[in-house]
């Protein structure tokens, strides 16, 4: 497979510069790359030039040029990753992303061709019930090109709004720079464009550390954010993929697109005639709480869900988010009187009404995080020590983490530690009185066991005691 040159003469200025990195355009099930983007940086200075290269010559190799319109986007090949769909502003944004596990996607161009992109592959993911997450560069550019997109893909996509935690507060700041923040934090340097072989537990903590900055930012692209032309013009215009370009009006901070009443959840539409009403379902639903449960391996999210119906108030619901995005708890939960309007646009209509206007009410969605699993874990950056009782840190006892173990819990519950010296000879007097319930040979190494539990991980312990006996013994 051949790829771009390794050096590119800039026609403007004649001077060589160097490639620094290629991305290859994958399609989404596999196969030979769709083309190339390739950047080359120059010594004297001179901004960097990223260069498509999607023609081919009679015997095959690779040339400069686009795409042939509508242009694929960079990154179909994540789609069938798990988790949030992320569209960024370059391929650098979408590749850092890439990097740690997720599905992440730019359009060729970046910001100055993103009409000539086609956005159908994401318009799908948002069919099908993925978040799809818009991450603008931290500029004017990256603000229109969020716009732009959440115009072309359509209604349902949301946008991170302000700079996710641990972004550099520059001009142009974005994913990669987001990424590279968060890896210093781990004491790992990288300079946000060389590829990344990380470890899967790095990629876990960044990916964790990045839901945690982004899902509380997550919202509708602002007006404001739009070119006022694209706001006076795009009324009625066709994009290259044939759909129409709705207006970004129903985009606003204050969930106009969206609204409840006492008869129900609406979807508001907009047209040369005015404002249409469609009427989504007979009741209203909102999300209060949003648990985040995290057993050391996987975590999964409770959301609890608050309802109402003709002014009665319905029974509160704890759902999966699996349960929540099948949409039929409703009926399940809540009983037959409970209506979604027919079809499957509104049912995903209603699931994005209900996270949309969740993240807008007066009251913020609760939002928590809760530990199922004891032993050591690195909480904002320092290392405490998990039980169902109390969570133990450098300093003592660590206030604010829940720890959830279930039945479990009371075999696992610490106390505080101790704080004087005669707590301390207490506790000393109480574990060694511990070691007379048997005899030496068999409580000795019992009782050093327990004092060897917290240092397990550290000492990467590979052994464990195993008490055998007869019975009643």
């Amino acid at each position: 497979m051949n790829e771009p040159p390794a050096t590119w003469r800039n026609s403007g200025t004649g001077e060589t510069g160097h490639r620094s990195m290629v991305w290859p355009y994958l399609p989404e099930h596999g196969g030979e790359p769709l083309g190339f983007a390739a950047r080359y940086e120059y010594q004297s200075g001179k901004p960097k030039d990223i260069i498509p290269f999607f023609k081919r010559t009679d015997d095959g190799q690779i040339r400069a040029g686009a795409a042939p319109e509508p242009r694929p986007l960079f990154g179909l090949n994540t789609l069938n990753r798990a988790g949030p769909v992320y569209v960024t502003e370059g391929e650098k944004d979408a590749a850092a992303l890439q990097s740690i596990g997720l599905a992440a996607l730019t359009s060729p161009g970046g910001s100055r061709a993103p009409d000539k992109a086609d956005w159908q592959p994401a318009q799908a993911a948002l069919t099908a019930g993925r978040d799809l997450r818009i991450w603008p560069d931290h500029d004017a550019p990256g603000r229109a090109y969020a716009a732009a997109v959440a115009r072309l893909i359509g209604p349902g996509c949301a946008c991170l709004v302000s700079l996710p935690q641990g972004t550099p507060d520059e001009p142009g700041a974005g994913a990669a720079d987001w990424l590279a923040a968060a890896l210093a934090g781990l004491g790992i340097h990288w300079d946000g464009l060389t590829p990344l072989e990380l470890p899967e537990k790095h990629k876990e903590y960044s990916r964790i550390l990045l839901e945690k900055a982004a899902s509380s930012i997550r919202g509708a692209v602002p007006d404001d954010w739009t070119d006022p032309r694209e706001r006076t013009n795009n009324a009625g215009h066709t994009g290259h993929n044939g759909h129409q370009r709705p207006g970004l009006r129903g985009f606003d901070t204050e969930g106009r697109r969206y609204v409840t009443t006492d008869r129900g959840t609406f979807f508001i539409s907009t047209d040369g005639e005015g404002a249409k009403e469609r009427q989504l379902s007979n009741f209203t639903a909102a999300i209060v709480e949003e648990v985040l449960r995290d057993d050391g391996q996987e975590q999964s999210r409770l959301l609890t869900i608050h309802g109402t119906r003709e002014g009665r108030t319905l029974p509160a619901l704890n759902l999966t988010i699996e349960q929540f995005d099948l949409m039929k708890w409703p009926v399940k939960h809540w009983g037959t009187g409970n209506l979604i309007a027919v079809g499957q646009s509104n049912r995903d209509h209603l699931k994005h009404a209900i996270q949309y206007l969740s993240h807008r009410g007066d009251q913020p969605v609760r939002e928590r995080t809760v530990f199922a699993h004891t032993g050591w874990r690195r909480i904002e950056g320092a290392m405490v020590y998990l039980s169902a009782g109390t969570v133990i840190g450098a300093g003592g006892a660590v206030d604010g983490i829940e720890v959830d173990l279930g039945d479990l819990g009371h075999l696992y519950h610490l106390p505080p530690p101790s704080r004087t010296p005669t707590e301390r000879r207490e506790a000393a007097a109480a574990s060694l009185e511990a070691a007379t319930i048997a005899p030496p040979d068999v409580a000795v190494p019992l009782i050093a066991a327990v004092y060897l539990a917290p240092l397990a991980q550290t000492l990467k312990v590979d052994f464990a005691l195993w008490l055998e006996g007869p019975s009643r013994s």
